[in-house]
């Protein structure tokens, strides 16, 4: 699937926010591919600023919409920027 269909996923009011916050980790994980980076760790450099990742299941209460929505705002912004230089190298 692509980023577009993740985004759209983690924007969704009527989705549950597992199934939102499972989507925003979607588009983390094709940001690191971007990057060439591994998939923990820009996990976990987003997770140390929002706060956001948690487990349904566990004893957490879930993310609210509006910290996913931070999250994918600043992911997006750091996504375009890595196509766009890779645009100007070509």
């Amino acid at each position: 699937m692509s980023f577009s269909y993740f985004k759209r996923k983690v924007k969704n009011e009527n989705l549950s926010i597992w199934i939102r916050l499972a989507a925003l980790r979607s588009c983390i994980r094709i940001l690191s591919v971007n990057q060439g980076a591994k998939y923990p760790d820009v996990l976990l450099k987003y997770n140390e600023k929002f706060k956001f990742d948690r487990y349904k299941g566990t004893d957490s209460e879930p993310p609210s919409g509006e910290t996913l929505l931070k999250v994918l705002i600043e992911v997006e912004e750091e996504r375009n920027q890595i196509l766009s230089s890779n645009l100007g190298e070509k």
